[in-house]
């Protein structure tokens, strides 16, 4: 008799499960006209596919699904995608002004960040033309504008710890946090939203930094096609040879990086022979663009083309330029280096 109650009351339990309904949201967007009829795809970027779809008819298209604010989705069409926290309830997007939220409450808060973001991106991009006037005043404006976004970076990220606000705070913040500092923030978040790929992906290149800090000695990759007659080559090929090494991690589409050409230029000029060499590594960038730019630019040291991500994961590179200097033994010295201080550095070197 015991033992038909306990089955009878496992039973029941499984139907009370079983009947709990799960959370979901519904996303009711609209859209400008000259999309009409047009396809839009519910993306996760965090498993890489769609994963519904639907069609703008009258200016209007919606999607249902479970909730999960630990995480981020996006709607894309052909021409813009928007991100959105798939928080329990009905979320308004317009299609036509990018990230407008209404009655989603974490939602609201993602478009009250996007909208401070967008406006720290303008006011760096407006610090452009100080380049040109003076190299470090530029980087000194643009490490000021960074550390205004940094504080307001990790307030969001506290006040969000458990859902994808984090996830996207986090991942355009990283960048800009030293290892330690990203260890630190990244431990107050929660496990779900430690899992997502734009807070692990970018933690991995954290970790990296420490592994190829100054002091450390440096990490060899090989390039199967990197050479620019195609055939193989090692960073080991330059590096750890009895000279100083500049390597510069650049990409033909970065106009910072393109701006680095003449610092780069004159240091090779001045310094390559017995104890210096200058190295440059196209990462993130399609061979014939790079080869167009070596041409266009008069690039006359010595290239590995077509390294892609692989020597940006094993050195946590978040963006380019990034210059790294090797010392004879293939310690890596600094990987600061930018404008003026990149000859003024290999000079020191190369007076001790």
């Amino acid at each position: 008799m015991k033992t038909r109650n306990l089955l009878m009351m496992f039973c029941a339990g499984l139907m009370i499960v079983s009947c709990t309904p799960k959370k979901t949201f519904t996303l009711e967007g609209t859209a400008p006209e000259e999309l009409n009829d047009s396809w839009v795809f519910l993306k996760d970027d965090n498993l890489d596919a769609n994963i519904d779809s639907t069609q703008i008819v009258d200016g209007k298209f919606s999607f249902t699904g479970e909730a999960n604010k630990a995480t981020i989705l996006k709607v894309q069409s052909d021409r813009m995608g928007v991100y959105f926290i798939p928080e329990e309830g009905i979320i308004n997007m317009d299609f036509s002004d990018l990230n407008t939220y209404t009655v989603a409450p974490i939602n609201e808060a993602f478009t009250a960040f996007y909208k401070e973001m967008r406006s720290f991106m303008e006011k760096r991009s407006s610090l452009r033309p100080l380049y040109d006037e003076s190299p470090d005043a530029y980087y000194e404006a643009v490490a000021k504008c960074d550390a205004e976004f940094k504080e307001f970076s990790i307030k969001v990220i506290q006040d969000n710890k458990d859902n994808g606000l984090a996830i996207l705070a986090f991942s355009s913040l990283v960048s800009n946090l030293s290892p330690e500092e990203a260890e630190e923030i990244f431990s107050i978040l929660d496990k779900e939203v430690q899992k997502h790929k734009f807070v692990a992906k970018p933690m991995a290149a954290q970790r990296a930094l420490v592994n190829t800090a100054p002091g450390k000695m440096f990490v060899d990759f090989t390039i199967e096609n990197g050479n620019p007659d195609g055939t193989s080559v090692s960073l080991s090929d330059y590096v750890g040879k009895g000279k100083y090494v500049l390597v510069d991690f650049w990409a033909s589409w970065c106009g910072p990086c393109v701006r680095e050409i003449p610092n780069l230029a004159k240091t090779y000029e001045t310094y390559k022979g017995d104890k210096f060499e200058l190295l440059s590594v196209a990462v993130w960038d399609k061979r014939d663009a790079t080869e167009k730019a070596i041409q266009e630019h008069g690039l006359t040291w010595p290239q590995i083309l077509d390294a892609q991500q692989i020597p940006t994961e094993l050195y946590g590179i978040t963006g380019v330029p990034t210059i790294i200097l090797f010392a004879p033994d293939g310690t890596i010295v600094d990987r600061t280096l930018r404008g003026e201080a990149i000859p003024a550095k290999i000079a020191e070197v190369l007076s001790e």
